[in-house]
């Protein structure tokens, strides 16, 4: 074993040494010379993990860790370029990777087919998407293009992505023969379109994370998706391709918006848990944006919410929704009504806040600030916080009957909306127009105050993330209280 090895690490760094010598020898063929390097190196990885003995494993663990390190740095210091900017997906493959065999070192045969996955389909993808302007007629040029991130994916790369998913899943799955083919079909497909959605939403690199990631989890829950498939496929795909038509007619989502939506409710029905309050707060939600029409806050304002958005406000319940599916436990049930709760609150508290509060308070400096500036406070959208926290909390109360929990989403709901105030008043970037009004967008060269870091979006996601991790505290307390 150790010699099949000590083969597969030489070809990894005979892999490096000849696409870095061929991108030398062809500065033209740099994106090329890239891909072939991403498809070698990542399925010799997925090979090496695949087949790793136990008493190996530490090693492992220990080489991949380094390398994370000196890869982040070097990445930093821009050794590492693709398209004129950093190469981050270079990093980010180690880190998925260390974080799979620390959080699951006895399930390595399934890392080592989500490592395959992001080998070969990530890798033809790009290449098949990059040369596809070349022979593709004028005339489908256009629509072959999907703008579904700030980079650059094509429908045929995309296509490329899910067949060749597909077919990997169909080698290492077809030899269960417990499963029937009609549904061992549907399950394949399912998963290679959920994870061609992951490519085609992420920017920068970061699919070297996701892909493999979520092709994991979808992996080790693979009983749990033939059984979603079975008992609720039937009812929730009419209603789900309703939904869209209905959502794309009033543009509430983007197309990234939709793809996140339907990962987050299918993570939400493979963890079990009620849709009720996500439903209630993606309609409350998206017709209370339609309030203000005028875009006074942010660049996004008023327009379909697209899958960042999507993700500041659910990716702390996606999260959870995993945590739950993993480990059974019902404490993350309550902190998804939690996240929800927050999430609902600040939106409540903005959009009834801009229509109806007049000119806000900036909730640090205590003065007056432009309607729709981040960090700022007033009655009506504290009052509608409350609004939107008490929608969400009656609905814990009406499924469950808990009046504790109950009023702990309540309170942690509308402080969700005053932390997340309290970040943007701090750390939010503010720009000055040009006519000396100061406003939460604009050029970089126009901020005045705040970080670039911690946009709009980001600012929901970590409050969200905030009070949800002290409600957990929380949530422990009572139930120690409870059972003693």
């Amino acid at each position: 074993m150790w010699e099949l090895f000590k083969i597969q690490l030489v070809g990894i760094v005979l892999s490096i040494f000849c696409t870095v010598y061929w991108s030398k020898l062809y500065p033209k063929h740099l994106f090329l010379s890239r891909k072939i390097l991403h498809i070698l190196v990542i399925s010799l990885s997925g090979n090496i993990i695949f087949l790793l003995p136990d008493e190996y494993l530490k090693i492992v663990i220990i080489i991949i860790s380094i390398s994370s390190f000196i890869l982040f740095f070097l990445v930093q210091k821009g050794f590492f370029k693709s398209d004129q900017r950093k190469s981050w997906g270079i990093f980010y493959f180690p880190v998925g990777l260390l974080f799979l065999l620390l959080v699951f070192p006895n399930e390595r045969e399934l890392i080592g087919i989500a490592y395959y996955i992001l080998a070969f389909s990530d890798g033809f993808s790009a290449i098949f998407g990059r040369l596809s302007p070349i022979w593709l007629p004028s005339k489908f040029r256009k629509i072959n293009h999907i703008n579904w991130s700030p980079d650059s994916k094509t429908m045929i790369g995309s296509m490329v992505f899910a067949l060749s998913t597909a077919l990997i899943l169909w080698l290492f799955l077809s030899a269960d023969a417990a499963s029937n083919f009609k549904n061992l079909v549907a399950v394949i497909w399912f998963i290679a379109l959920i994870l061609m959605g992951v490519e085609l939403s992420a920017s920068k690199g970061s699919d070297n994370l996701f892909v493999p990631i979520f092709g994991f989890l979808f992996l080790h829950n693979i009983e749990n998706i033939f059984l979603m498939l079975n008992e609720h496929l039937i009812y929730y795909l009419p209603l789900l391709l309703m939904g869209i038509v209905f959502i794309k007619k009033f543009n509430w989502l983007s197309n990234s918006g939709i793809f996140q939506a339907i990962l987050l409710l299918t993570s939400m029905v493979m963890a079990k848990f009620t849709l009720l309050p996500i439903l209630l707060f993606f309609i409350l939600g998206s017709i209370s944006s339609k309030l203000n029409k005028v875009q006074k806050s942010d660049s996004k304002h008023g327009k379909a919410r697209d899958g960042y958005q999507v993700l500041a406000n659910g990716g702390v319940v996606l999260l959870l929704a995993w945590l739950k599916i993993e480990s059974q436990n019902e404490i993350f049930s309550i902190l998804m009504y939690v996240s929800i709760c927050i999430s609902m609150a600040d939106t409540f508290s903005s959009e009834f806040g801009m229509k109806f509060g007049g000119q806000p308070w900036d909730i640090i400096r205590f003065k007056r600030i432009n309607q729709g500036l981040s960090g700022g406070v007033s009655l009506a959208g504290t009052i509608a916080s409350f609004m939107g926290a008490g929608i969400i909390s009656l609905c814990y109360f009406y499924l469950h009957s808990d009046g504790f929990v109950t009023l702990l989403i309540l309170f942690s709901g509308v402080m969700g909306s005053l932390v997340d105030s309290v970040l943007g008043s701090l750390f939010q970037p503010k720009f000055k127009s040009e006519f000396g009004e100061i406003m939460d967008f604009g050029k970089k060269e126009d901020r005045v105050s705040g970080y670039a870091l911690f946009s709009n979006d980001f600012v929901n996601f970590l409050s969200n993330v905030i009070v949800t991790g002290l409600s957990y505290f929380a949530i422990l307390v009572y139930f120690m209280y409870l059972f003693g």
